[in-house]
Formats: C-alpha cells, sequence, structure tokens
C-alpha cells in the first residue's frame, strides 16, 4: 500500500511498505531567488504574451525567438497551442498578435462586471443628455482602460472601443484616477505608469497643479481643440466626471461640419 502526505511548511513525507523518504526542503537550502515551484512550458506561454501585448504589428516566429531569448523550435508548438486556445492569432504573413480573449476574460470577472452593470445606465442617461459618446475606464496596471462605452445618439459618434487604453497622465480619465486618491496610493499608481504610444510627457509639478485642480472641481474639462480634416473643420472637446468612485466616466466629441449634419 502506498500513501502520500503533505505536511506543514516544506516537508513531504511519501511512504511504500516500510520505507519512508522524507524530502524536507528548507528556507536555508534554497536561494531566496529560485521559486519553490516551477513549471518551464507555462512560464515560455507567459513569455511569449507578455511580448505580443507591447506590439501592434505582431512579431513572426523568428522575431519572436529573438525577442525571447530562446529558438524557433522551443516555441513554436507553444505559439501553435495559444494559436488553437484562441490566445494569439497569426496572419498571412505568419505574424502573431494576441486577440482579446484575456481582455474579454478579464471582463468576466465579477468586480467588473458589478461595475458595468451599475454604470451603464447612467452612461446612457449622460449621453442621452449631451448627445456625445462616453466611456467607462479604470485605471489597470499602469495605463487607463476602457471598460464600457455608449454610443452617441445622434447620427454621427465619435468614441473609444473597449480595451483601449490611454494615458495615464495626459488624459481626463488618468487625471480624475490619480486625483481622487490618496498620496500613498497616487504614488503608487505613477511608479507603475506605463506610457501608451503617443503619450504626451507631463511634468510632475504640472500634473500636480492639474489634479488638485480636478479634485477641487470634481471633473476636468479640456480646452476645445480645432483641427483641419479633409471633410472640414472640427472641433473636439472632452468632459470627465468622477462617477463611480473608482472609475471614471469620460465625454468624448466631435463638434462641428460634417459631424452634426
Amino acid at each position: 500500500m502506498k500513501t502520500a502526505t503533505k505536511l506543514r511548511g516544506r516537508a513531504a513525507v511519501a511512504a511504500t511498505g516500510n520505507d519512508i523518504n522524507i524530502n524536507n526542503d528548507t528556507e536555508s537550502e534554497r536561494d531566496d531567488d529560485t521559486p519553490r515551484y516551477t513549471a518551464p512550458a507555462l512560464e515560455k506561454g507567459l513569455d511569449i504574451l507578455d511580448v505580443l501585448v507591447d506590439t501592434t504589428d505582431g512579431y513572426t516566429l523568428n522575431e519572436l525567438s529573438l525577442k525571447l531569448g530562446r529558438t524557433v523550435s522551443e516555441i513554436f508548438r507553444m505559439v501553435v497551442t495559444l494559436e488553437r486556445r484562441g490566445y494569439v492569432q497569426g496572419d498571412h504573413n505568419d505574424r502573431y498578435t494576441l486577440t482579446l480573449k484575456l481582455f474579454e476574460m478579464a471582463h468576466r470577472q465579477q468586480p467588473i462586471r458589478s461595475l458595468t452593470a451599475v454604470a451603464l445606465p447612467l452612461l446612457r442617461e449622460l449621453a442621452n443628455v449631451t448627445r456625445q459618446s462616453c466611456h467607462l475606464s479604470i485605471y489597470h496596471s499602469g495605463r487607463v482602460a476602457v471598460i464600457a462605452q455608449i454610443d452617441s445618439p445622434e447620427r454621427w459618434s465619435f468614441g473609444l472601443k473597449v480595451g483601449a487604453v490611454m494615458g495615464l497622465t495626459d488624459t481626463s480619465s488618468g487625471h480624475v484616477l490619480l486625483a481622487f486618491r490618496d498620496e500613498a496610493e497616487r504614488e503608487r499608481m505613477l511608479a507603475s505608469h506605463s506610457r501608451v504610444e503617443g503619450e504626451n510627457e507631463v511634468e510632475r509639478e504640472q500634473l500636480k497643479r492639474l489634479l488638485d485642480e480636478v479634485r477641487a472641481t470634481g471633473h476636468e474639462i479640456v480646452p476645445r481643440r480645432t483641427t483641419r480634416t479633409a471633410a472640414g473643420t472640427r472641433s473636439t472637446a472632452e468632459t470627465t466626471t468622477t462617477r463611480p468612485e473608482n472609475a471614471t466616466s469620460s465625454m468624448r466629441g466631435s463638434i462641428g461640419s460634417p459631424a452634426r449634419a
């Protein structure tokens, strides 16, 4: 008869007949930086996802192998498996990019579902009153992520897609999220700040003044910006409010010819 018992701490006892082997993995025997348990195949797959998250054009297998410091043969089966399971997709040039599966999985979490369920009626009300598109955003991994969006009831609308990421320090959504945190939490968020492509750099003192203003007023209104397009002159403005508490409800709109024709 064979039995195995896992003891408290790091001692494991396996008994077969009268033979007893004890493996006691103590702290002193292991390097502090060495993981207690390892799963090389899983680590390889997660490394691939980590690399692909930072590219919009994707990577070929050769480019992935260079980025990861592994051979093509080491990662080939893992990439094929990730593609089969729907986490990555390959195009006709054999360039691999992430799908939205991880994003969809994240949004099936109860906290996110509860937040959007509460916010969507408010977003619809705001869109109907302002006649503009609205989106709900949260702080996530050093960036601002859009988790819900309502189109303008007008014929034309301008908005952000669910899943889009924005800069933390150069957007109204990011400013509101930062402004209503205590000092320690704000510093933690800024320390984890990960810039998105095209994000403008904002000096710390300027950012502090902006956040003080947002906290005092409860919202931020970005001055109207006018740009020339092939269709004519377009003016855009952005207003952000602080509802619900741990997210922002942001309104972005385009006003002018021909957007409101």
